[in-house]
This record gives structure tokens, C-alpha cells and sequence, in this order.
């Protein structure tokens, strides 16, 4: 039987166990990466899109797993794209890559959820890419304190290791400046509007600073003709300032966007010009689905499924489907309309 200084010995051992995981526990546990704003000391300077993806929440996802068991392509086009990230999808917590659409300069920031070694990076990178191709070959060259890993073509991806788990990836014209900057750079005031407007913590969404592009090419937006619909967006987003988008993954998916307008008029325009596009959508996507019946009808009525509201100067859009639905959809359009037999079957011959 315990005396009460034994009892008293098992109490202060409980609370010790206790204060101890309580501590221990958040150490335990991989950090969380820093916020997106972070990512942006090394994006190219005068960014105008951000697209970031919480990728090992994408791959898990309902609708990404079903896809990848189904279609065997898909499941192979996702682990190649190992060989342009430099690790596998699962590892990474975040990947955000900022672009400056002018110059089609782009760099990745990607976050991993353990950590990563610079030699395993580096094999991955080396590996062919296509059958004809060559193993390719990296030289390690200085920027300050950083190792950069400089790819032997320049289009070819370049990258660096910050830590264990933070990787640069870019090509070398784009992460060499990144790197001698020293991490210096801050979120254009555009792409901040939009962050502050859109779900961060969706699986996927994307920030574009509509005006900057705009005003660096004049045409880079589709004109007439160019969308489904009949949606000009050379014309109906000339006003909108920001433009973002997301999509999250689940048992549903719901899709969103917003635009941030110059003032309340230019908004009211472009939600009549949406839903005006999202009509002739609609008709369009009818009319092949009477022609072809392998047109899903599911994917038929997906615009009249797009609700659409203005409020100031700001326009959203927001869309919800079962997984289900997507993945019979997905499916159905990349599922040959005649599949060859099984291997070792002939096809059944017609009676003469």
C-alpha cells in the first residue's frame, strides 16, 4: 500500500509527463511554413500572378485519388512531375511559384512537410525526361551563403536548398538574381489586394494582378472568339484591377472567384458580361452533347450551377459539386469511346 509521499512522488511525475507533452509535443510536430507573403523575397520582382497549390492535401484529396486509381495517365503524369519539382507531390506542404507574365519568368518556393536532402534533389533533377533523352549534369556554384545547383541547359530547372525544407526552383536567369538579392522583396500592392479576397486555405488558388499584366501587354488577355461563351476578356475585364480563383477538394468541390473592379460600375458590367458568357456556355456545351453522347450531362449543366453576385466593386462566382459527379465526368471524357480488348482476347466478330 503507498504512503501519501509515494502518492505525492506518482502526482508530480503525472504533472511533469503532463507539462512535458503539453511542450513537447507542438516540437514534435513538422513546423508549419511561413506565409505566402514569405515566398515573395524570392519571386521575380514586379510579379503580377501567384498560383499556390497545398499539394500533399491535393494528391490525398477524394477526387485526385479516385482519378489516379482509374486512369493509369493520370497517376503517371503526376509522379513525372516529380522530375520538374524535384521531389514527390506527398513531401510538399506548399507550393506557390510567382510569374511575371511579360517575361514568362517564374520561380517555385516549395515547402516541404519533412525534411528533404539536397543530394536526393539533385539525382531526381539528373533523371531523363523522355526516352531519347540524356541524364543531365549540375554544377554547384555560390551565391553568397547559398549552394546553387545550375542545370547544364538554361531551360532546364535550377534550384537551392534553404535549410531542409525549402527549395528554390527556377531557371537560372530567374533564381541567380533571387538568390543575390538576399532575400529582399515584399508582395506588389495589387497581388495583396487579391490575397486579402481570396481562400488561402483552399487546395489550390491563384492571385493575378489583372492591371499590371495589362498595362505590359495590352493583349494578353483573350479577345473575341478566343473563350467558350462568347466571353471577351480583352474587353469585359478592362476594369477589373485583381482577379482571383480557387479550388477546394474534397467529398465536394466547391470552385470560387472575385474581381475586383475599378469602382461599382465597372462591376455591375462585368457580372452582366459573366452572365452572359456562362448562357452561351451553356447552349454551347448542349449542342456538342447532342451531337456526341459521351458528353456528360453533368457537365452540361455546370454553368447554370455558377452563382454570381456584385457588391461594391467587387464581382464573385461560386460553383459546388459532388466529387462523384467530377470524377464520372473526368472519366467519361478520357475513356476511349471503343477500348481495345484485354490482352490476349480478340474483339467479338459481327455474325455473317
Amino acid at each position: 500500500m503507498s504512503n501519501p509521499q509515494t502518492r505525492r512522488r506518482r502526482a508530480a511525475r503525472a504533472v511533469a509527463v503532463a507539462v512535458l507533452l503539453v511542450l513537447g509535443l507542438p516540437a514534435l510536430a513538422p513546423a508549419a511554413p511561413p506565409p505566402v507573403d514569405d515566398d515573395f523575397k524570392y519571386f521575380p520582382p514586379e510579379c503580377d500572378l501567384l498560383v499556390v497549390v497545398h499539394m500533399d492535401k491535393a494528391v490525398a484529396s477524394d477526387p485526385v485519388r479516385r482519378v489516379t486509381k482509374d486512369i493509369p495517365d493520370a497517376a503517371k503524369g503526376l509522379e513525372e512531375m516529380k522530375k520538374d519539382i524535384g521531389v514527390g507531390l506527398a513531401d510538399i506542404e506548399r507550393l506557390s511559384m510567382g510569374v511575371r507574365a511579360r517575361e514568362d519568368n517564374a520561380l517555385m518556393v516549395v515547402r516541404t512537410n519533412k525534411a528533404v536532402k539536397a543530394a536526393d534533389i539533385l539525382a531526381t533533377f539528373r533523371q531523363k525526361r523522355f526516352p531519347s533523352d540524356k541524364e543531365h549534369a549540375y554544377k554547384e556554384v555560390k551565391v553568397g551563403e547559398r549552394t546553387l545547383y545550375e542545370a547544364d541547359q538554361p531551360d532546364l530547372p535550377s534550384f537551392c536548398l534553404i535549410g531542409d525544407r525549402t527549395l528554390l526552383v527556377a531557371e537560372v536567369k530567374v533564381l541567380k538574381p533571387a538568390l543575390e538579392r538576399g532575400g529582399k522583396g515584399e508582395v506588389p500592392a495589387g497581388l495583396r489586394k487579391g490575397l486579402a479576397q481570396v481562400d488561402q486555405q483552399a487546395t489550390l488558388y491563384f492571385v493575378a494582378d489583372l492591371k499590371h499584366v495589362v498595362a505590359e501587354d495590352p493583349k494578353a488577355l483573350p479577345g473575341a472568339n478566343d473563350l467558350p461563351g462568347g466571353f471577351n476578356a480583352r474587353t469585359s475585364l478592362a476594369d477589373t484591377e485583381t482577379l482571383t480563383g480557387s479550388l477546394t477538394l474534397g467529398e465536394t468541390i466547391t470552385g470560387r472567384m472575385a474581381a475586383l473592379c475599378k469602382d461599382e460600375k465597372a462591376a455591375t458590367a462585368l457580372k452582366a458580361d459573366v452572365d452572359k458568357g456562362l448562357a452561351g456556355l451553356a447552349g454551347e456545351l448542349k449542342e456538342l452533347a447532342d451531337k456526341n453522347t459521351r458528353i456528360p450531362k453533368d457537365l452540361v449543366v455546370l454553368p447554370g450551377l455558377v452563382k454570381t453576385s456584385a457588391g461594391g466593386n467587387a464581382v464573385r462566382g461560386e460553383w459546388s459539386l459532388k466529387s462523384d459527379t467530377v470524377v464520372t465526368t473526368i472519366k467519361a471524357l478520357v475513356t476511349p469511346a471503343n477500348p481495345p480488348p484485354p490482352p490476349g482476347k480478340e474483339p467479338a466478330q459481327p455474325n455473317p
